[in-house]
């Protein structure tokens, strides 16, 4: 089975204090979800974290033969989660400059030098800056709504004092 791991890239971690400085980059609440539940929502699995030394007592790294590394900092999809599903050993998925999984059964230093890079071609959102956050929320709190409430039906209004146009 495979394993999955959200890492703090070494990259933006630093652009992302205060925040950083009491969780990894995953636990940033960035829409509906934070980036963790992101991952865990369209994985259906809890990912474990590889996050600064001080803080890995409480968020727990778990590791596997078969691990697929997590850049915390990326926005989880649909497309982005089936891409990593494709990825065998000792490949990297990328977007840009911003490596988006890799798998290895060891975490990799440097991805672009050791592992094969595959090109991902659909919109990736990357939390890089703290205003990024701020700036791709309303963004993220539609693409969370909308997957929460993928498959279900809401219910209608049956307040006689609720008026509610062009539903």
């Amino acid at each position: 089975m495979t394993n999955y791991i959200l890492y703090d890239d070494a990259a933006i971690r630093p652009h992302l204090l205060p925040f950083t400085f009491t969780r990894p980059v995953s636990e940033i609440r960035c829409g509906t979800w934070t980036l963790t539940e992101k991952w865990a929502h369209f994985l259906n699995v809890k990912p474990s974290f590889l996050t600064e030394p001080y803080l890995q007592h409480k968020f727990s790294l778990v590791t596997a033969n078969d691990n697929v590394f997590l850049n915390g900092a990326v926005c989880a999809t649909q497309a982005i989660v089936d891409a990593t599903h494709q990825l065998v050993q000792g490949e990297a998925l990328i977007f840009n400059d911003i490596i988006i999984a890799y798998r290895s059964p060891f975490e990799v230093v440097s991805p672009q030098n050791e592992l094969k890079l595959i090109a991902f071609n659909g919109p990736v959102t990357c939390i890089r800056q703290v205003w990024d956050i701020y700036g791709e929320n309303g963004a993220q709190i539609k693409a969370d709504f909308a997957a929460i409430t993928q498959n279900r039906t809401s219910q209608p209004l049956t307040d006689p004092h609720t008026r509610c146009y062009a539903p």
